[in-house]
């Protein structure tokens, strides 16, 4: 299964100029059922009838500070930051429990295309361009490792 999820603050309660904090998220992933669960996943699900998932994806999401017209450094705002990654999951349910076990790896900064992906949507929306994303975030590796669980605990 492919799946696409795109989220943007254009449609927001706040309407048209509200284009700051998380103001843009991208992701494709792709999940395929799998029969086999790696051992080092064996703590995950003890029950023989439960469905197994592989995923990939690839995500980015976008930040901004409240007044993208301004070229200058905000001091007192959020700065404009940029993350992409690509993820690895897999994801285990039965009729009792749900668990999923996630990998990113990402990069915070220039190489993670924010300007240029906030930039082409304004300019495809007509929407003012974000002025200010010289000032963004410092270009690092990031790293996370995510495990969420979920029990039914009646019927």
């Amino acid at each position: 299964m492919i799946n696409i999820s795109v989220e943007n603050d254009v449609g927001s309660i706040g309407g048209p100029g509200t284009d700051h904090g998380y103001t843009q998220g991208l992701k494709f992933s792709y999940v395929t059922t799998t029969e086999h669960q790696p051992t080092f996943l064996n703590f995950m699900t003890h029950d023989s009838l439960a469905k197994t998932n592989l995923g990939f994806g690839v995500s980015q999401k976008l930040f901004t500070p409240a007044g993208i017209d301004n070229s200058n450094l905000i001091q007192d705002d959020r700065p404009y930051a940029a993350w992409l990654a690509a993820d690895i999951f897999y994801h285990f349910q039965s009729e009792h429990q749900s668990q999923l076990i996630a990998l990113s790896l990402g990069i915070i900064g220039p190489e993670a295309l924010g300007e240029n992906m906030q930039n082409s949507y304004h300019k495809a929306t007509n929407y003012m361009l974000a002025e200010g994303w010289h000032h963004q975030l410092a270009t690092e590796p990031t790293v996370e490792i995510s495990y969420q669980q979920r029990n039914r605990f009646y019927e």
